[in-house]
């Protein structure tokens, strides 16, 4: 899948058999994304230990970002 401008110039493209990633060739801005988890997509799939663990270890935080 290509993303084109007008012109014709390709600024994004997607492949899934290079890592089901995007490319994007511009600066890129977002307000928001969404993504989703299809298991059709995994493979491996295994349960993790100690989950209740390492969600008790989790620390929130908010920030501001940079310019």
């Amino acid at each position: 899948m290509y993303f084109t401008r007008d012109d014709g110039d390709v600024f994004a493209y997607y492949k899934f058999a290079s890592g089901n990633k995007f490319t994007f060739n511009c600066n890129l801005v977002a307000t928001s994304i969404t993504l989703t988890s299809d298991k059709r997509l995994k493979t491996n799939i295994n349960k993790l230990g100690n989950t209740l663990d390492m969600l008790t270890k989790l620390e929130g935080v908010s920030y501001i970002l940079n310019p």
